[in-house]
């Protein structure tokens, strides 16, 4: 039985790759991190994780826009969607119009706000288990619907705009650049510094 074409294109991806490390401005190996679909932008690394990354930055993406699962929907009853907020210390509106909580995240935003009160939509789907941080809040009769952009934490690669890219002939490099930013392509054998010690004292933001 003879190889799929997909089989050969992989095969011949791992060989123009083999050599090759991602490096950031210190010549040291990024953190490559990726997920499913962004939802049209990726989300910076400190948002998600505290500490951030110099080549983990936002980066408007089209090109998985109208992939699979660029977008999602879910519905929550009101008085859940409620009770949850009063466990993250939300003091309730005072006018008891349900319509006060909604939210509109047009643009990838790190917290829910209500008044003074705000939680960081990281938390919201770690605790709910939702598909992605990048959603609106839209309360109804009785039931708060959540509208969503993606699938994943959204830092780094985004797997569904990375395989539409290389569909529209787009080099490795091209989609590497694209996603991380002012990182390089180094070769391992004809670089030294990836052989000697190396002793980098770094400063952890808090």
């Amino acid at each position: 039985m003879g190889k799929s074409s997909e089989v050969k294109d992989i095969e011949d991806g791992i060989t123009a790759t083999d050599d090759l490390i991602v490096c950031d401005t210190n010549i040291l190996p990024v953190t490559a991190v990726f997920h499913s679909n962004c939802g049209g932008e990726t989300e910076r690394a400190e948002n998600v994780w505290s500490n951030p990354r110099p080549y983990l930055k936002p980066v408007s993406d089209p090109f998985c826009t109208s992939s699979p699962n660029a977008t999602w929907s879910q519905s929550i009853p009101e008085s859940d969607w409620l009770n949850y907020l009063k466990s993250c210390g939300f003091k309730g509106d005072s006018t008891g119009n349900i319509t006060n909580y909604g939210f509109s995240q047009e643009k990838r935003t790190r917290f829910y706000r209500v008044g003074n009160d705000s939680v960081s939509f990281v938390k919201i789907r770690n605790e709910l288990k939702l598909k992605s941080a990048y959603f609106s809040v839209v309360p109804g009769a009785g039931v708060v619907k959540l509208y969503g952009k993606g699938f994943g934490h959204g830092v780094g690669l985004c797997q569904e705009g990375a395989m539409n890219m290389a569909k529209k002939g787009k080099s490795f490099d091209e989609i590497i650049h694209f996603y991380f930013t002012g990182v390089e392509l180094k070769s391992i054998t004809e670089n030294e510094i990836f052989f000697k010690p190396k002793i980098i004292t770094q400063i952890n933001p808090q």
